[in-house]
């Protein structure tokens, strides 16, 4: 729901220079949503294939929910190997955290 509203925001129009940079910096955080959700759409086609692209996904969806939402703490936590898992659980309970 969150994501929804962020890349369906009503941008202002700006009155003075401030506002021109927040108008600004709304726009550029809709391009970074709309970018992120063509990645995340291309990963969920692969996801099939291989863990690691399961790996990716879930850190995919984690710079997502930081991007919308940075006051929430992330807490995907990647292991040494760089194929992540660590801290991440798996299940309904768990796809009620994105």
């Amino acid at each position: 729901m969150c994501l929804q509203k962020a890349a369906t925001a009503v941008i202002p129009i700006p009155k003075s220079r401030k506002d021109e940079t927040s108008v600004d910096s709304a726009k550029l955080l809709q391009d970074k949503i709309e970018t992120s959700g063509e990645g995340i759409r291309c990963l969920l086609g692969k996801v099939y294939r291989s863990r690691q692209y399961c790996s990716e996904l879930v850190k995919e969806l984690g710079q997502l929910k930081a991007l919308v939402d940075p006051q929430k703490p992330q807490e995907y936590d990647e292991q040494a190997d760089g194929f992540g898992g660590g801290g991440v659980e798996f299940g309904p309970e768990a796809d009620n955290q994105f």
